[in-house]
């Protein structure tokens, strides 16, 4: 487990370069002018969903629901799948036994069953195989999924720096079969209640929990205390 002095010494700002970790893309990405996004071209692939009408809720974060998400993987053939919801920047972990396709998506599933519906619009994901049956994650969840171009994650650009800060407590030779669900919760309810500057210092947590009260539902279950 991380330390918290290390862990909230991760920023996305000049402190983050400080601390020599370094948050922004690679030089070589292509610039923002040059770059489409999953939801703005149709895909070839028969699982991939094209929804124009929702392209623009998507990519301005104007409308809360739409979710980032990877495997993180570890030692020992371990992995862990993070899930990132855009527009709060709200952050949640799910313990994935294996990469199969049929154990990711059913952990996955049960996790964003457990959403508000309107807060589960849709799921940018890497090409990864452990995605190969998303229209079973989107026939239990009713979340359209969408997936990122071939070396292209900054389509999936949010997903990819909480990567980064997850690593700090989740480093790549750590075998993540050990982390019980509870220990990643815990992981991700630091990250959910630290303040973000790009939320003008308002935490994950609480800009989700605003979104979740709009629609006048209850909060996630798995949220204790909220949310995690």
């Amino acid at each position: 487990m991380c330390s918290g002095s290390n862990f909230y010494a991760i920023e996305e700002s000049a402190q983050a370069r400080a601390c020599g970790v370094a948050l922004a893309f690679p030089a070589t990405d292509p610039p923002l002018a040059a770059r489409s996004y999953p939801w703005e071209v149709p895909r070839p692939d028969p699982g991939c969903h094209f929804h124009p009408r929702k392209a623009a809720e998507i990519e301005d974060r104007a409308i809360p629901g739409h979710w980032e998400g990877d495997l993180l993987r570890g030692a020992r053939n371990s992995q862990v799948a993070t899930l990132v919801e855009r527009d709060s920047r709200f952050t949640s972990q799910v313990k994935a036994p294996t990469k199969d396709t049929a154990a990711v998506v059913a952990a996955l599933s049960r996790r964003v069953r457990k959403l508000p519906a309107l807060l589960r619009r849709s799921l940018t994901w890497d090409r990864g195989l452990e995605m190969a049956q998303d229209k079973r994650f989107t026939i239990a969840t009713n979340a359209k999924v969408y997936f990122c171009d071939p070396q292209s994650p900054w389509q999936r650009g949010t997903n990819e720096n909480t990567n980064r800060l997850l690593r700090q407590c989740l480093p790549k030779k750590a075998v993540l079969s050990r982390y019980a669900q509870s220990d990643l919760d815990k992981i991700a309810l630091r990250l959910n209640q630290r303040p973000r500057k790009m939320l003008g210092f308002e935490t994950p947590g609480s800009r989700l929990r605003a979104s979740v009260a709009m629609t006048h539902l209850r909060p996630p279950r798995f949220s204790e205390p909220y949310p995690v």
